[in-house]
């Protein structure tokens, strides 16, 4: 069977938080990116030419991050390419030990596209965890949270022209398969729970249309609201290495 090329979509705005951990775990899965700038005033353009300078930086289209604008422009990319696609954000870590294997088990099943069942990653409240690190993976030093149960913060993989996605990309108008296994993804929702993570959070506000947006309602919370969001969520959180299918795809 031909190998298909692989491309990941993603749209940063002042990410240099995490882009170290996410480009060291993405291109090593997609042989493609690109990378929609919202028009970031740190160091996010630096660190992807520094750790994947093969890979398209653009400039959005969009003056605001909207929804539904962000959707069709990278459903719009998505026409520009052949093979295998995926969307992403940059607090989503796409897991899959063997990628090849798993893109041709969903062919098998008759599927050009699947659905990746989530993680939500949550620092736990009273357990204290090390220093990071960027010589080790993210998921491999930050591992608390838990496994949603239905399929909100999905994302799909697909071989389509485009997604075809609903709002928010989270889900498809196409056929697909749902929660194959072999992949996970892992969405850093609360996780690191540091200074770094917080003050990402809320500048997403500053880059939203000044009418209001459909969807994306955290983005309007303040540092109250969303320190009472992550202190909620962490009472969920457990320790996903004891969780089979999250240890074989992060150990």
């Amino acid at each position: 069977m031909t190998r298909l090329r692989r491309t990941v979509i993603a749209h940063f705005y002042n990410e240099e938080y995490l882009l170290p951990w996410w480009l060291a775990n993405h291109t090593r899965l997609f042989d493609h990116g690109v990378l929609i700038n919202y028009g970031s005033t740190d160091r996010s353009v630096e660190i992807i030419r520094q750790f994947a300078p093969r890979w398209e930086i653009r400039d959005s289209r969009n003056e605001y991050f909207d929804s539904i604008s962000a959707d069709r422009e990278v459903m719009d990319i998505e026409q520009e390419f052949d093979g295998w696609k995926m969307a992403l954000n940059i607090t989503e870590f796409f897991r899959c030990k063997d990628i090849d294997l798993f893109l041709q088990q969903v062919e098998q099943s008759g599927h050009q596209a699947c659905a990746i069942r989530s993680a939500i990653m949550v620092d736990p409240l009273d357990i204290p965890l090390p220093p990071l690190s960027l010589s080790h993976h993210l998921f491999q030093q930050r591992y608390y949270g838990f496994i949603e149960l239905g399929h909100t913060r999905s994302r799909v993989i697909h071989r389509f022209p485009n997604g075809y996605y609903h709002i928010g990309r989270h889900s498809t108008a196409h056929p697909h398969q749902v929660n194959p296994p072999g992949a996970m993804l892992l969405w850093y929702a609360f996780s690191p729970w540091t200074e770094e993570t917080k003050k990402r959070k809320l500048q997403i506000k500053t880059r939203m249309p000044p009418s209001g947006s459909f969807g994306g309602y955290q983005h309007w919370w303040g540092p109250d609201e969303l320190e009472q969001q992550y202190q909620g969520t962490a009472l969920h959180a457990v320790d996903l290495r004891k969780d089979t299918e999250y240890f074989n795809l992060c150990f």
